[in-house]
This record gives C-alpha cells, structure tokens and sequence, in this order.
C-alpha cells in the first residue's frame, strides 16, 4: 500500500529529471507601460518613461502621444520634454560605436542583399556571429593551427570527425560553422618582422583566444546566440569520432529548446522576426517608423535602417494594422 502511495512521487521526480535545462536570460525590469505591439510616432518601450499627466501630451507634428513608454518621430530643438529631461534634436544625435566614439554607425544594409559563405566553414568572426543571431543558430568556432608547424590533434579531428558526411549535413542543418587559424597570417618585412596588418590580427587572435579560454588545441566552442557559451571541448580523443560527434548534438538540442524559449520572452517585449523580400530575417524590435522608414535594434544592440519597400508582404501588412489600431 504504501508502495503505490510512493510511485506518484516518484513519477513527479522522475519527469523533473528528464526536463531539458533552460539557460534564463537576464530579466529586464519593465518600467513602462505598454509591450511594444503598438505602432504610433515611432515607439521605444521599457525605458522608464512616465506615463504623462492628463492633459500633458507629448507632441510628435502630428498628433500627441499619450502612452507611457513611446517616443514621437522626428523631435526638434526643445520641442519635448519627458520627466523634466529635454530630448535633444535629431540632427544633434551622433551614433557611434565603442571603437570609434566620432564615427556614425555603419547601418546594416538590410534586406537587399544576403551575402553567402564562400565555403562551409566561415573565417569572419563578425560575419559568423551575425548570422548565428539572425538565424538562431549556435555558432560552432573551432580553433585550429594551421601554417609551417600545424597542429596533429586538429588534423585528426579534422580527419575522423569533420570530414564526416553525418557532421557536414547536420552541422550545416543546425549550425554556423567558423574556423579561426591561430597561426594568423599577413605579410612580413625583408627582416622577417612583422608588419602592421600582421601584429593587428596577433593582436585580435589573442582577443579570441582569451575571450573563450584557449589553452591548447583543438578547441570547440557551441555559442548561442542568446545565452553566450554552451559549451567548450578541448583536444580529441582519436578514434571517438562518434562519442564526440553526440556530445555536439546533443549541446545543440539543449540549445534549441532553451533558444525557444528566450525567443518567447524576446517577444513579449516587442521583438518579433522581420522578413526581406530577400527572405532574410532578422529577430529585432521597432524603434522608430517615419513616412516608410524604420529603424530596428536586435537582441544584441545592433541597429539597423531599413525601410518598409523591402520588407515582405506580411510585414507591410502588420505596418498598417498597427497604423490603424494607433489611429482608433
């Protein structure tokens, strides 16, 4: 009797076992009304904007905005005032990035040309990691040693694990592949020193290689593009192809649930998938809208302009729903 009060538990036990983990996001705390699905004088939500007395609307040119949370258009020298903050002008407004505090943002040309790998492995770091966002897709970067003296371990790897027909067509399936050779490259002086492009990208390697803890080689790295690293290994056993191979699989398929999720959460907030007419889609929220003009901000803090010609069909339609529900 007291068996068969016990199996409940232990079944309760059992299907909490056998849940996938899920890797959180980091909450943001919402200080502001409204959830992003609306569509005015542009919109920016959760920044902590209070909501305007009655009476005290906040103009855009072309009709005030009531909502806590949203931002007009197109804002002019003094023309609005939020919490006692004065907006500076548009044409005041520098973006820079980190870098290079004095140049403007390079915006990505979105949604009018896809550029394709030229191989299957990927040797840009920005360009892998801009694509694992934009496709969801964990970035698998495999650090290598190529060059006069190459690594014996990587060969073998290469060999018995990434030559494989079942790794090409999953990886190529599942992931974003990038190949990051340590041994660098560019050109040297007379003297065999290094020059400046070389002693720039020794520099950068040895950013890479801090940033994701390479001690030795290989080393595989699964990154989401949500949660930062999934999962690290290091050197290889020769002859455990399979056992090597399951254990990526297995780390994408925890990924793909725990990415689900975030993705959920991400669109509370306001962020949905944007389509080109390219069919390139960007996961990204709404920042501003202007007479056919958009300026959207991905999970990452990328900003991108783009405008409302290039979008898909259902895209421009969701547009226009939300002009209409601004307008009642």
């Amino acid at each position: 009797m007291r068996s068969l009060l016990l199996l409940p538990l232990l079944l309760a036990s059992c299907a909490e076992l056998m849940k996938v983990p899920t890797i959180r996001p980091k909450r943001v705390k919402k200080t502001a009304e409204g959830g992003g699905g609306s569509l005015g004088g542009g919109f920016v939500t959760g920044l902590g904007f209070e909501k305007p007395a009655e009476g005290d609307a906040i103009a855009t040119g072309d009709a005030p905005v009531q909502a806590a949370g949203y931002l007009p258009t197109s804002v002019k020298e003094g023309e609005v005032k939020i919490q006692g903050y004065v907006l500076p002008s548009d044409d005041t407004i520098t973006w820079s990035d980190e870098e290079n505090p004095e140049a403007d943002i390079a915006f990505d040309p979105a949604f009018t040309e896809v550029k394709k790998p030229k191989g299957a492995w990927l040797d840009s770091y920005a360009e892998a990691k801009q694509l694992s966002a934009r496709s969801g897709k964990p970035l698998l970067i495999w650090f290598t040693r190529n060059g006069q003296s190459p690594s014996p371990l990587c060969k073998t790897l290469k060999r018995e694990v990434f030559d494989l027909s079942d790794f090409k067509s999953w990886s190529k399936e599942n992931t974003v592949r990038l190949k990051i050779d340590l041994a660098g490259g560019g050109s040297r002086g007379p003297g065999g020193e290094m020059g400046d492009s070389e002693t720039r990208q020794r520099g950068y390697l040895d950013g890479l290689k801090k940033k994701y803890r390479v001690l030795g080689l290989p080393a595989v790295v699964l990154e989401s593009p949500a949660s930062g690293v999934l999962d690290q290994y290091r050197g290889y056993k020769k002859e455990s192809s399979s056992e090597y191979l399951g254990q990526l699989k297995n780390t994408v398929l925890t990924h793909e649930h725990n990415y689900a999720v975030w993705k959920r959460k991400m669109s509370a907030k306001g962020y949905r998938s944007w389509k080109g007419k390219n069919e390139q889609v960007i996961f990204a929220k709404l920042l501003r809208y202007n007479k056919g003009d958009l300026l959207l901000v991905e999970p990452s803090g990328k900003k991108v302009r783009t405008k409302e010609t290039q979008l898909s069909k259902v895209d421009r339609a969701w547009i226009e729903a939300a002009k209409a529900r601004r307008k009642t």
